[in-house]
């Protein structure tokens, strides 16, 4: 399934270019072997660093027009078992180099097919033969045209190495919007800058911003390696940047798809639990996959003038000669007279409430920003800075944890991401614990489409407002989406319809079976930002998504255990067994409640002789919840009061007339 859902989206992305008209192909490098040693020099390029880098000067065609330029790669392992970061580079006459396509090899990427020790595997369909990847370089128009000089660095320490295709793609496009100025201001890309490095004076550059700019955008291709588990590869690092000494941007680069690039990592560890070190959530960059530039709207800050900017890695780890942490960083500012880019309002989606905190998130693909400006009042006042994830290569993800609030208390707030922003909403977060306040929660089912869902999430909403009462939550019962393999569905079916009919309640599903651990969904919700989630997986602090489909949180003196019946293997019957007994010992805590997709009934007896085994071990009162009871086009408001006192109303909505009926109150 995940292979299918790549070999699509790669389809898709190269058929548009395959029926294009008057296309030029300048094919730079082919078939290019770039390795440690023995270096090979072919016919059009030389090679230099012992192999390791392989380098061209050419005549790239001029163009009088609107064109879109695009940097193709192809890449297959000839040798190198290990994953390496690559990138393919244009030595401009002035300035640092400029990257044209980053990437990171995968672990021996088509070696199955050069090899006879390396075994097939459950779950890759069929191993990769190469790489294949393209990035959009129109902005770097100016400086792809006349003579140009390119080269291209793995960083490999092996012989044979890897094979290297590299192409420039020049398309007439009308309707492409041209930079009127392009500027690399720095690259240390093979330099293994560590902290100390960061924290010295070779972390700044100054600039200067010609006038008549009406946007100012920072193309920034970052990627962390090394330090092992608790280094900088495999741990969230603030990137800061700041203008004139001032503060201006501060992000997270991250990826947590790894598990989706497995067809290209056949030589990659495996370990106990089919977890893979190709899966391993990373500091933006993951095995067999590109690594594409987080772009900034900076023109609020880079007006005309001279400007100092500098750069900063916070808390980067410790590095020692055989354990080096680092990161390879380069910078392309690049400006429009008339922008590009046309604001539009973002609709947020809340996830994870605390007492002292909440989980914001949002899409938009045209600027990494992500920005919530929030207060007890209208007019806010307080400013926190998020991350953000590409998700399946199409959707810029965007969230901000905010932290330090008060319980039972009222916020509002404003996502800002460059030249977009939302409109004014609020949110209340959730009693302190071992607070007695009642809590009003919703279970939700799911329609096949997504008018259906608004219209069950649009009666759940009228009957709350008829109570008079407030939501602190809506849990979504699974089987809420039909195709998995495309991100934009998750917009369609739980964005969209949650942030427009519950704008202020926060939001989490109960994995479903049609969602079949889909890696999207774990990169869409956040249920690790939790205060009380501790992790089903040994990797689940420190990799992102592995440990999250399974995870708890308490509102008020109540805990809920969401409990993933997809995946039922002993790990996650081990975690049910520790939270129990954690909730047992809390005395903050008078109740549990249990959330499953399927009824436990249906479950086989070993799996339900086990669940039945670690909830009698506890003397709180359970309450045990499933997809069946609140599935298809019900809702139901469980309202919690006192010491494990529930009142639990189910509902059923007529999808074709909107009638609500009440089928259960106790």
């Amino acid at each position: 399934m995940l292979f299918f859902c790549l070999l699509l989206a790669l389809v898709l992305s190269l058929s548009g270019l395959a029926q294009a008209n008057e296309v030029k192909a300048v094919e730079v490098f082919q078939g290019a072997p770039i390795q440690f040693g023995d270096a090979m020099t072919g016919s059009t390029w030389e090679a230099l660093d012992q192999g390791r880098i392989i380098r061209r000067t050419l005549e790239l065609p001029n163009f009088n027009g609107p064109v879109k330029i695009t940097a193709r790669v192809k890449l297959e392992s000839a040798g190198d078992p290990w994953d390496r970061f690559g990138t393919v580079y244009l030595l401009p006459q002035t300035g640092p180099a400029v990257e044209l396509l980053k990437f990171m090899t995968g672990f021996g990427t088509g070696l199955p097919y050069k090899r006879d020790d390396i075994p097939d595997h459950p779950s890759v369909d069929k191993w990769a033969e190469y790489s294949l990847w393209e990035a959009d370089v129109t902005h770097l128009a100016p400086l792809l045209q006349g003579t140009v000089t390119i080269e291209a660095i793995i960083d490999t320490w092996v012989n044979p190495g890897w094979l290297l295709d590299f192409t420039l793609l020049f398309e007439p496009a009308e309707d492409e919007r041209m930079p009127d100025w392009t500027m690399p201001v720095f690259n240390n890309t093979g330099e293994y800058w560590t902290k100390e490095v960061f924290a010295s004076e070779a972390s700044s550059f100054e600039v200067e911003i010609p006038p008549g700019l009406e946007s100012l955008q920072m193309f920034y291709l970052t990627s962390g390696h090394g330090g092992r588990s608790s280094g900088d590869e495999f741990n969230k690092k603030d990137h800061i940047i700041y203008v004139d000494d001032q503060e201006v941007l501060r992000f997270v680069p991250w990826r947590e798809d790894g598990p989706l690039f497995r067809p290209f990592s056949p030589t990659s560890a495996k370990w106990e639990g089919d977890v893979w070190s190709s899966d391993l959530s990373r500091s933006n960059w993951i095995p067999g996959d590109q690594v594409k530039p987080m772009v900034f709207e900076l023109g609020e800050h880079l007006k005309a003038g001279r400007h100092k900017i500098s750069l900063a890695v916070t808390d980067m780890a410790e590095s020692t000669p055989d354990n080096l942490n680092y990161w390879n960083i380069s910078i392309v500012l690049v400006g429009y007279r008339q922008s590009p880019r046309q604001e539009t309002e973002l609709v947020p989606l809340l996830q994870a409430p605390n007492p002292s905190g909440i989980t914001i998130s949002w899409v938009h693909n045209s600027d990494y920003a992500s920005v919530v400006e929030y207060g007890p009042t209208e007019s806010l006042g307080q400013r926190a800075w998020g991350n953000t994830e590409l998700i399946g290569g199409e959707l810029v993800w965007h969230t901000v944890h905010l932290r330090g609030l008060s319980p039972d208390t009222t916020y509002y707030y404003r996502v800002r991401s460059g030249l977009s922003e939302s409109t004014l909403h609020q949110f209340q977060t959730p009693p302190a614990p071992g607070d007695k306040t009642a809590v009003l929660v919703g279970l939700a089912g799911a329609a096949a489409d997504p008018e259906g869902t608004k219209l069950i999430l649009s009666s759940l909403k009228d009957e709350v407002k008829s109570r008079g009462e407030n939501l602190q939550i809506v849990l979504q019962m699974g089987n809420l989406l039909q195709n998995t393999c495309a991100p934009g569905e998750y917009l369609t079916q739980v964005v969209e319809p949650f942030s427009a009919e519950l704008p202020g309640v926060p939001v989490h599903i109960v994995p479903g079976s049609q969602e079949r651990e889909s890696i999207y969904l774990y990169q869409f919700v956040h249920n690790d930002a939790f205060d009380d989630y501790f992790p089903t997986s040994s990797y689940g602090d420190r990799h992102g998504r592995l440990g999250e489909e399974t995870y708890q949180f308490r509102l008020g003196r109540t805990m809920f255990l969401v409990f993933n019946t997809n995946v039922l293997n002993l790990e996650g019957l081990t975690w049910l067994e520790k939270a129990v007994a954690r909730a047992d010992q809390d005395q903050q805590i008078d109740s549990l409640i249990v959330l499953t997709h399927q009824p436990l009934g249906s479950l086989s007896s070993y799996v339900q002789g086990r669940i039945k085994t670690h909830l009698s071990q506890t003397n709180k009162p359970t309450l045990l919840l499933d997809g069946e009871q609140i599935g298809g086009s019900r809702f139901a408001l469980l309202k919690i009061e006192g010491e494990a006192v529930y009142t639990l109303d189910l509902y059923e909505v007529d999808l074709g007339t909107g009638k609500v009926q009440l089928l259960q109150d106790k």
